[in-house]
C-alpha cells in the first residue's frame, strides 16, 4: 500500500475549459508550472492535473491562465504502449482534491479589502470577579 499526497505550488499555463460528462459531471484539466534551480540555472517543471465535480465548477469559476495557485490532491501514473514503437510510456497526472488562492505582488494589492473590527471595549476585572470554571 503506498500513499501519494501531494501539495504544489506554481501557475496555471492554459485557460480554463469546464467539460461535462454524460452523467453530468464536470471536469477539467490543465497544467501548472513552477520554476527550479539546477546548477545556477533556472528550469521550469509542468504537470499536468486534473478537477472533477463541485471542486471543477469553482475552479473554472475563479481560477485563470497564470494565477498563482496552491493544489492538493494526489498523483496518478498512466502508463501506455505507442503503436509505432511498441515503447511503454509513463506519465504522471495530479488529480486536485482542493486548492488555495495564492497572491504576490500587484494582485494583492487588487484583492478586495475586509472590512475591519474595531476590538470590543471590555471592562476590568477585579480578582473578586474571577470565575474558577
Amino acid at each position: 500500500m503506498g500513499f501519494a499526497k501531494v501539495t504544489i505550488a506554481g501557475n496555471i499555463v492554459r485557460d480554463i475549459e469546464a467539460k461535462t460528462s454524460s452523467a453530468g459531471t464536470t471536469y477539467l484539466s490543465n497544467a501548472i508550472a513552477w520554476d527550479r534551480w539546477s546548477k545556477g540555472e533556472k528550469a521550469v517543471n509542468y504537470l499536468d492535473f486534473s478537477v472533477f465535480g463541485q471542486t471543477a465548477d469553482i475552479f473554472a469559476q475563479y481560477v485563470r491562465k497564470g494565477q498563482k495557485i496552491l493544489l492538493h490532491g494526489n498523483l496518478e501514473q498512466e502508463v501506455w504502449t505507442e503503436r509505432d514503437t511498441g515503447q511503454r510510456k509513463f506519465r504522471y497526472r495530479m488529480i486536485v482534491e482542493d486548492f488555495e488562492f495564492m497572491y504576490a505582488g500587484k494582485a494583492q494589492t487588487q484583492q478586495p479589502a475586509l472590512p475591519v473590527q474595531q476590538p470590543k471595549q471590555t471592562q476590568d476585572l477585579t480578582p473578586d470577579d474571577f470565575v474558577p470554571f
